[in-house]
C-alpha cells in the first residue's frame, strides 16, 4: 500500500518458472517448498519467505540451476523464463502505473545468507558471498518515441528512464525482524502533468539473492519480508 491507501496490486513471483522446471523433472513440489511462499509468523500476522532454491538437473542443463525467491509489483511470464538466460531476464516485468510522488520506502526484514554463490550450472563462484536485495523504483513508462514499456531483470536498476530509486543498503544476516526506512533518491524533477496521467510506474522488488535474475546465488539464502510501504507526498490535486 501507499501511504494514501492506494492499492499498488499486481504482486508477482517467479514461482511459475520454478513450477515448470519441476514438471520437466516429472515430479511435483509442495507449495511450501517453492522459492516464494507465505508464512504465518511475519512481523505482524502473515509475512513472505523468499528462499534461493535449486532447480534440479534440468535447470543446470540450461544454465538456470537456481531460482531465487522473489516478490515484486508487476507480472511474470513463465514461458519466457524457460527460453534461455536472455529470455529469462525478460520474464520479470516490473512496475505498474502510479500517480503519486513516492518519498520513502519502509518495511521489515530478516535475512540469512547461505554464503558462496553458484552460477547457472551450480558451479561455485570464487570470492562471492550472497546477499538479499530490497528496493523500489519509479520510472517513466513511455520511451522517447511515446511507446509504452516496462522494465525487466536486465534494466530495472539501470534504465535511463528511472527517475528515483529507494534502495535498502547492506542487508545483513539477522534472526530478528529489522526495520528499514529509506528515502527515494531522485535524479531530476517529476513532470507533474505526466504523473497525474500515470506516465510513471512504480516497482517494488525483494529477492533472496541480489544476482538471482542472472541465476547467481547461494542455495538456501533466505529473506523474510513484511509490512512493505511506500510513503508518498500529499497530493494537492487529484488526477
Amino acid at each position: 500500500l501507499s501511504s494514501s491507501g492506494e492499492w499498488m496490486g499486481n504482486w508477482a513471483t517467479g514461482n511459475p518458472g520454478f513450477n515448470l522446471s519441476a514438471q520437466f523433472l516429472g515430479g511435483t513440489t509442495p507449495p511450501e517448498d517453492y522459492p516464494s511462499v507465505s508464512v504465518s509468523d511475519g512481523y505482524i500476522g502473515k509475512g513472505v519467505k523468499l528462499e534461493t532454491k535449486s532447480t534440479g538437473d534440468f535447470g543446470s542443463i540450461v544454465s538456470m540451476g537456481i531460482a531465487a525467491g522473489n516478490l515484486f509489483i508487476g507480472e511474470f511470464d513463465a514461458q519466457k523464463a524457460l527460453s534461455g538466460t536472455d529470455g529469462a531476464m525478460q520474464a520479470t516485468m516490473f512496475g505498474r502505473p502510479f500517480s503519486q510522488e513516492p518519498l520513502q520506502f519502509t518495511g521489515w526484514y530478516k535475512y540469512k545468507s547461505a554464503g558462496q554463490c553458484v552460477d547457472g550450472k551450480r558451479r561455485p563462484i570464487a570470492g562471492t558471498h550472497d546477499s538479499g536485495d530490497i528496493y523500489a523504483v519509479l520510472y517513466r513508462n513511455h520511451d522517447d518515441a511515446g511507446n509504452a514499456f516496462v522494465l525487466h531483470g536486465d534494466d530495472v536498476k539501470t534504465s535511463k528512464y528511472i527517475v528515483a530509486i529507494a534502495q535498502v543498503p547492506d542487508i545483513k544476516d539477522t534472526d530478528d525482524w529489522t526495520e528499514f526506512t529509506v528515502n527515494f533518491e531522485y535524479n531530476g524533477n517529476i513532470d507533474r502533468e505526466l504523473l497525474a496521467n500515470r506516465g510513471y510506474s512504480l516497482a517494488v522488488v525483494a529477492t533472496s539473492s541480489t544476482e538471482g535474475a542472472r541465476f547467481r546465488g547461494a542455495i538456501g539464502s533466505t529473506l523474510y519480508i513484511d509490512e512493505l510501504k511506500v510513503i508518498c507526498a500529499e497530493q494537492t490535486e487529484q488526477p
